[in-house]
């Protein structure tokens, strides 16, 4: 604890220097120091037996020190002075002495003519929201036997009594910021919103111990001392009375007297003979300089001085330069970039853009810098995060690590040397540290990558990362390099074969033109010559080559393709624009690899290729063969004493059977006589019913479905299926074929014929039927089909009659129309023109349209449209 506290308190923020050594006697030796106030280069000090002393501070820049001159003094009577506030828009000076306030001019100290009436003021407190210097506003609270609010007109001080006052006395430290007035009153702090008529609120207590301070430290909060017997605290709240959200600070002896100079409260410790600095960032205590006798603490403008009881100094702050770049010295990086942040990043609505760009600058030099050196100390996601936000160039990092930048770079390093280079260079070197350390720079180039680069860094940030992953993360490599990148393959592929990332490599390579050699490499991973996990087997080479491939290449890489994984036919089947195929030569290419083949032929089928015709054919044939010979293996199979069924094999055959009825049946490409002998004596019963059916024959092709196969609902299928589109004759005719075949002795099918008939998609002569039902049926067996066909029948034959009844009426209307149509006078003279081509109708032959148009008959090149309008009629 002791080593840190010192460490913390090694910051120099201030330096002493001293202004008036003795001050000067203005009546009697005893007069002592009692306040002051400063403004720009005047500064006044107050006495306790009521002098005020005017000083002229000068600057020497080269001495880097002030010189203080008196300018003159005023004696304002025996009473001290208590305390004095400088009003510089208005060129006066507010004094408080002997409980009242009095107006003097701030350069020649002469009351003014117009004075407040005040009596019995304690303290008073300047609205701390309103800047001195440039608002025209000054306001201010004092305090007493009563509270009044006051502001600055253009002589004197009036009484702003829109604001509302509290009725305590005896307060005993107050602040304000904007209508927020901060007290302290008998052991409790409180806040009070003077613009509402509102009692006020309490906040925290404090012991009878504590000396009270209330202080404004930013917009909206304050900081309030506590004592409860241990150290004194410094803690913040807000203007609405809740807790800042700040840790509270410290004393180890409570002080008298705070300031505040950004980003420090400054704090006066007379019974330590010290003056205490606590950053308000970590709320850490910062140095301790040595001051005895102090008894005057005040901040003017941004200035701070202090004072015994005869002399006056000037806490001078040591400029933040200067406090950033020994806390980096010091290795205290955390602290610095606080600081940093704080100073350079806060944003003032006050300055100019240019200098809002100036100080932008500079933090992003600290924060690039604080980068380094949290990357040195291992903080490596803290430091990349830094070196982001700084927008500080990438391969400054990576030059540090030798072979990350390629030969062909442009990256040159500017400025002074990096001190953290060695440590992050080691950092590469170390075992324990080298993954943890180039996952997180691979995620930082990722980011960066990711966002608005410099096309010059592009080559650089992606080899590099290439490197990187190829170590640690090979799944992100693959990602790389499978998206558009400017990986700089001559300087990354030998890394990439040195790290067995061959599938990488041959990424990289094919990105890159190099076709033939990915290729070569993607081959011998295939064969197990060359191994890399990542690569993702043949189906990734088949979609690279229906995306890149061109003609040649598929040819020359299609037989090992096809040898690995027939469905690699895709290489033919959806190739890439720079491939162009002759569908025949595919066909022959494809004979030694049936499954293949057969794959590619559907899809010339289905996709209805030009010329795909002919392929029907040969897809047949290649369905037959293949199921024969499926087939001839599966019996040699079974006759094998201790064989056991293969599901797979029968689920095969019977999937190809499948598709062959289908393409047997859907198509008339193919040539029936052929087939039928390629299937003859196969056991392919189904496909040669479908194929008699094809000649015409369908009874012998029901004989097949009904007596060989005994599939009675694929004979009724049949039957439904060959009739679609034909008449109900033709329909009656094939389903009475049907029944002939179940009626054929000895093997009858009574019930199947009885069904067929009782059938709600069947079609019937009932006169055909009943010559062909047995006589041995029993009326009841044919009930329900004798009553079905009567319904139909007599619904046929009065749809019939109603059909013809309506196209009488039709018949009617047309002849009524004719003869009205040959009743209406038509009036031809010689002026009559032809509505088309606007000559005389004369003696010539005309047409007449319904909507009165009359033209020649040889301008009308269509009876149903008025060449003269365009109007056409049914």
């Amino acid at each position: 604890f002791f080593f840190f506290f010192f460490l913390a308190m090694s910051i120099r923020a201030f330096e002493v220097e001293p202004l008036i050594r003795k001050l000067v006697e203005a009546s009697k030796s005893d007069t002592q120091v009692s306040c002051v106030e400063s403004w720009d280069s005047d500064l006044w000090v107050g006495t306790t037996d009521g002098f005020v002393v005017h000083y002229s501070l000068q600057a020497q820049l080269k001495r880097n020190k002030h010189t203080c001159s008196l300018k003159n003094q005023h004696s304002l009577g025996k009473k001290r002075i208590e305390s004095m506030q400088v009003i510089p828009n208005f060129k006066k000076l507010l004094v408080l002495q002997d409980g009242q306030l009095r107006l003097l001019n701030m350069h020649t100290l002469k009351p003014c003519d117009e004075q407040p009436s005040t009596k019995h003021i304690t303290m008073m407190c300047r609205n701390e929201a309103l800047d001195l210097d440039s608002s025209d506003n000054f306001e201010i609270t004092v305090v007493g036997r009563r509270m009044q609010h006051f502001e600055m007109d253009a002589h004197n001080l009036v009484q702003n009594k829109s604001l509302f006052s509290v009725d305590f006395k005896d307060i005993q430290a107050i602040a304000r910021d904007g209508n927020i007035l901060c007290f302290a009153y008998s052991q409790q702090y409180y806040v009070k919103n003077i613009a509402k008529d509102l009692p006020p609120q309490e906040i925290n207590q404090f012991n009878a111990q504590t000396v009270p301070l209330v202080l404004r430290v930013d917009s909206g909060q304050f900081l309030l001392s506590l004592w409860s017997g241990g150290p004194t605290t410094g803690t913040f709240v807000t203007s609405k009375g809740e807790p800042a959200p700040r840790a509270p600070i410290e004393w180890t002896e409570g002080p008298t007297l705070v300031a505040f100079h950004h980003p420090y409260i400054v704090g006066m410790c007379p019974q330590q003979n010290t003056i205490t600095v606590h950053s308000i960032l970590d709320q850490m205590p910062k140095q301790v300089i040595d001051y005895s006798g102090g008894r005057v603490l005040r901040h003017c403008a941004n200035d701070i001085f202090v004072g015994t009881s005869n002399s006056v100094a000037l806490l001078k702050a040591v400029s933040l330069e200067q406090q950033i770049h020994t806390l980096f010295e010091e290795g205290r990086t955390p602290e610095a970039l606080a600081l940093a942040t704080d100073v350079y990043g806060r944003g003032n609505a006050d300055l100019d853009p240019a200098e809002v760009r100036h100080q932008q600058k500079k933090l992003a030099v600290i924060q690039k810098q604080a980068g380094f050196a949290f990357i040195a100390e291992k903080k490596y996601r803290q430091g990349l995060e830094l070196l982001a936000a700084s927008n500080a160039d990438p391969r400054e990092l990576l030059s540090i690590h030798d072979g990350l930048l390629p030969p062909s770079s442009t990256y040159t390093a500017a400025g002074r040397v990096n001190k953290h280079a060695a440590a992050i260079a080691a950092l590469a070197g170390e075992e324990k540290t080298r993954r943890p350390y180039f996952n997180e720079l691979a995620d930082h180039l990722k980011t960066i990558r990711s966002g608005d680069v410099s096309r010059d860094w592009r080559p650089d940030i992606d080899s590099a990362l290439a490197k990187i992953l190829a170590m640690n993360q090979p799944d992100e490599l693959v990602v790389l390099l499978e998206s558009p990148n400017d990986v700089v393959p001559e300087f990354c592929v030998p890394w990439l074969e040195k790290h067995k990332r061959f599938h990488a490599m041959a990424l990289l390579l094919s990105s890159t033109g190099s076709t033939l050699q990915a290729l070569e490499i993607w081959k011998k991973l295939d064969s197990g010559e060359l191994s890399d996990r990542k690569y993702p087997k043949v189906e990734f080479v088949v979609d690279f080559l229906c995306r890149e491939g061109d003609t040649e290449t598929v040819f020359n890489n299609a037989n090992w393709i096809l040898s690995r994984d027939p469905k690699g036919v895709q290489i033919f089947m959806h190739p890439s624009d720079k491939a162009n195929f002759n569908t025949d030569e595919v066909v022959d290419f494809l004979t030694p690899y049936k499954e293949a083949k057969i794959m590619y032929l559907e899809h010339l089928v289905e996709s209805n290729a030009p010329n795909s015709n002919k392929y029907h054919v040969t897809l047949a044939a290649s369905y037959a063969t293949e199921v024969c010979l499926k087939m001839q293996m599966e019996k040699l199979r079974a006759a094998t004493p201790g064989a056991v069924e293969s599901r797979n094999e029968a689920d095969a055959i019977a999937k190809m059977r499948k598709k062959l009825c289908a393409l047997l049946q859907m198509s008339e490409s193919y040539e029936v006589e052929g087939m039928l002998r390629i299937i003859q004596d196969k056991d392919l019963h189904k496909e040669t019913a479908i194929l008699y059916g094809k000649q015409g024959k369908h009874k012998e092709a029901l004989e097949i479905l009904v007596h060989t196969l005994r599939d009675h609902d694929a004979a009724h299928d049949y039957c439904v299926q060959n009739t679609a589109a034909k008449s109900r004759m033709e329909r009656q005719k094939l389903f009475l074929s049907l029944l002939e075949v179940y009626l054929i002795e000895p093997l009858n099918y009574t019930q199947a014929a009885l069904d067929l008939l009782n059938s709600n998609l069947s079609d019937w002569d009932v006169a055909e039927v009943l010559r062909r039902v047995p006589g041995t049926w029993s009326v009841q067996a044919v009930e329900h089909f004798l009553q079905r066909s009567i319904k139909s029948s007599l619904h046929v034959h009065f749809s019939g009659r109603i059909e013809r009844n309506l196209a009488q009426v039709d018949q009617v209307n047309a002849k009524a129309e004719l003869l009205k149509l040959r009743r209406k006078a038509v009036t031809i003279t010689e002026q009559t023109k032809c509505q088309a081509c606007s000559k005389m109708i004369g003696t010539r032959a005309f047409v007449l349209f319904p909507n009165g148009s009359l033209v020649h008959k040889t301008c009308v090149r269509d009876v149903r449209v008025d060449p003269a309008t365009g109007e056409t009629f049914a």
